[in-house]
């Protein structure tokens, strides 16, 4: 069974978050950083931002919205792909996600 964080509920608000953003250990606040949705075969459905909400921990929230996961395909898995740039630091996180309907979560 999967659970909450590893899916996408379809026709829901999706937030996704980054915690803990930081460069050499120092917690980053000032960074730009964006999100994808993509198919699991590559094809790029949603791009999004997500923006600081803490800055003692570095932690970033976006939204893919509710009119992007409604056309979502139940049980197919989708990656979810995040870029943080600060300055010349750039990091990458590639997360696979399943689209399932709420009641299933």
């Amino acid at each position: 069974m999967t659970t909450g964080s590893d899916v996408i509920a379809i026709g829901s608000d999706q937030p996704i978050h980054w915690n803990g953003l930081k460069q050499n250990g120092v917690v980053q606040t000032n960074a730009t950083v964006t999100g994808q949705l993509k198919t699991e075969s590559g094809s790029t459905l949603s791009t999004f931002s997500l923006t600081l909400s803490d800055e003692t921990t570095g932690l970033y929230v976006g939204t893919i919205p509710d009119n992007i996961t409604s056309g979502l395909t139940d049980c197919e898995t989708y990656i979810v792909e995040l870029t943080a740039t600060v300055g010349q630091f750039t990091e990458f996180r590639r997360l696979e996600r399943i689209a399932i309907y709420r009641g299933e979560i």
